[in-house]
């Protein structure tokens, strides 16, 4: 510890704001860009991608 700094403080107060980011930016996403990113994945991975697309454009409306 120099002058009264937790180290170990330190780094947990830097996860909590990394944490925080992260949720920040997962909220900030929008049903038609979800939608839009699944169907661009499902282009590149086409066998399971369709289905799952599908599955989260019925299951995932709901909550947006």
């Amino acid at each position: 510890m120099a002058k009264g700094i937790d180290p170990r403080e330190v780094k947990r107060q830097q996860q909590i704001e990394e944490n925080e980011k992260r949720l920040k930016a997962r909220q900030d996403i929008t049903f038609k860009q979800l939608c839009d990113k699944c169907e661009e994945y499902s282009k590149i991975y086409n066998t399971s991608s369709k289905g799952s697309t599908a599955r989260i454009h019925n299951y995932g409306k709901p909550l947006f």
